[in-house]
């Protein structure tokens, strides 16, 4: 679609110039090829998109008899659906090496990207997401979503540190299916408190759809699940985590509980704290971005995506009631 566009409005500028007599082949020419060459440019290299993930061995080479551009085999959706891209990391350092080279990608590539709306490499992932539309028709790009943490108003200054002491209490009306009271942080308070916002700073103005809950839950308390986490996992195709802390190890080990694919952008020096060595055999981590390319064109074009299962740990928690005592 994209080439037969450009072909016809060189067409046009071509028969125009020579009605007038200006000459335009030259200028469009070259700007054919420069047009060209930033299509090549966004496939990976076959040296690079055969590298290896890190305690994996796995061959991350494009699929055979996959020709068509890239952009176009990441639209390889039922009904046409732009694929989802969560990016997970730092909420306080923006890794914008990392962060702004993987979104300036994600979006010059037609999909989606997701993230938790707040700062740090949310923040410089989205943003050279957003740069990145103005260098390519708008409707060739895909939105920056987030899903937004939130907790009762009186509490949204506190955030820093109540997200991971919140009270696991959520008081369903079973008969009606009705939330009466949402997330409380003082067990002993009288009246419930139903005005539930985001947090300072969410969404971040980069943000062009916000999902908005009443999940405060973060950081060690990634996996609660009073967490927004689950929701972002589940929504996405593939999940990329650049360096963080506590809240992106959640990430994936929950990519991984869910069978969604999931891979590590950590430059040649990054780490994910609090990861556990299990969850770090099971998700490649990569220097470079041609290798990162690759594998999500593998997730989406290959449909590794799983139906979601929950684990024997979710199971079980579900068996005790709400089981959210046990989350936090």
């Amino acid at each position: 679609m994209y080439d037969r566009r450009v072909l016809r409005n060189f067409l046009v500028a071509f028969l125009a110039g020579a009605v007038s007599g200006v000459s335009l082949l030259g200028p469009l020419l070259k700007f054919c090829i420069a047009v060209l060459r930033r299509r090549r440019a966004l496939l990976p290299s076959s040296s690079s998109s055969a590298g290896q993930g890190k305690g994996t061995g796995a061959s991350l080479a494009l699929p055979a008899g996959r020709e068509r551009p890239y952009w176009d085999l990441l639209r390889l959706q039922p009904g046409g659906r732009r694929p989802v891209v969560c990016v997970t990391g730092s909420g306080s350092s923006e890794e914008r090496r990392l962060a702004e080279s993987f979104g300036d990608w994600c979006a010059r590539s037609g999909c989606h990207v997701l993230t938790g709306g707040g700062g740090g490499v949310m923040t410089s992932v989205s943003r050279a997401f957003a740069e990145a539309r103005t260098d390519c028709e708008f409707k060739d790009c895909g939105l920056v979503l987030a899903v937004l943490p939130g907790l009762p108003a009186a509490h949204a200054s506190e955030w820093a540190t109540a997200r991971e002491e919140v009270t696991s209490k959520l008081l369903v009306d079973q008969s009606q299916g009705r939330l009466q009271y949402s997330v409380v942080l003082d067990s002993s308070a009288d009246e419930p408190e139903e005005a539930i916002v985001a947090p300072r700073g969410y969404p971040n103005e980069f943000v062009d759809v916000a999902v908005r809950t009443h999940l405060p839950s973060s950081g060690s308390a990634g996996q609660s699940l009073l967490s927004r986490n689950h929701i972002s996992v589940l929504s996405a195709d593939v999940i990329v985590a650049l360096p963080g802390g506590r809240g992106t190890a959640s990430q994936v080990e929950l990519a991984l509980n869910y069978g969604v694919p999931v891979c590590r952008f950590l430059g040649t020096s990054g780490t994910i704290t609090g990861l556990s060595e299990a969850s770090e055999a099971a998700s490649p981590a990569f220097a470079d971005l041609a290798a990162v390319q690759a594998f999500v064109f593998n997730a989406i074009a290959s449909g590794l995506r799983k139906a979601a299962v929950p684990t024997q740990r979710f199971r079980g928690m579900a068996s005790q009631g709400s089981g959210l005592d046990q989350m936090t």
